[in-house]
């Protein structure tokens, strides 16, 4: 037979009682702390994607130039690229002149962007590459994102991985006994 004391039974009874779930009060308050934490990680997220945002498209923008000034010179074309502001967003569009329209790009954006070339802000820039590798305007071209105010500035022809006129390089297709 098994005696069963009273200290017993109260310990019991505690115990169950200190497994009980969770009182709506109390997941309430988990869940606005969950919120809010949720809330601050993602405000900051919001700014660290913005940055983001504006240096992937201006590394995109300067990718782009890079391939129509080298596309000209081994193509041995000029090229034509318009940059224009459509609202807040910028467009690119490159095409070949000789002949006219017989190559393009597809239109590469610039979100929210503001662009000024020598300290100068217009709706349009057009960019001539030519055959022999000369690249016109030439200057500061300045971008600054409006929404978080990150900038950056370039240095034309100097991106392109020369300085006008060095006397270093040969400008002009490449050929098989250069080296």
């Amino acid at each position: 037979m098994i005696v069963i004391r009273k200290n017993s039974i109260n310990r019991l009874l505690k115990k169950k009682w200190m497994n009980r779930c969770f009182t709506l009060l109390e997941t309430m308050i988990a869940l606005t702390l969950l919120i809010m934490a949720a809330g601050a990680i993602g405000w900051k997220m919001a700014g660290w994607v913005e940055k983001r945002r504006f240096k992937v498209d201006l590394e995109q923008f300067q990718s782009r130039l890079r391939t129509i000034h080298r596309m000209a010179i081994n193509m041995q074309a000029d090229w034509e690229g318009n940059l224009e502001k459509d609202g807040s967003e910028w467009s690119f569009r490159a095409q070949c002149l000789d002949p006219p329209g017989s190559k393009k790009f597809r239109p590469i954006k610039l979100r929210r962007t503001e662009i000024k070339l020598n300290e100068k802000e217009e709706k349009s820039f057009t960019f001539i590459f030519y055959s022999s590798g000369t690249v016109w305007p030439m200057g500061a071209l300045q971008f600054k994102s409006l929404k978080d105010g990150a900038a950056a500035s370039w240095e034309l022809p100097l991106i392109f991985g020369k300085e006008e006129g060095d006397g270093v390089r040969e400008l002009g297709p490449l050929r098989p006994n250069e080296a």
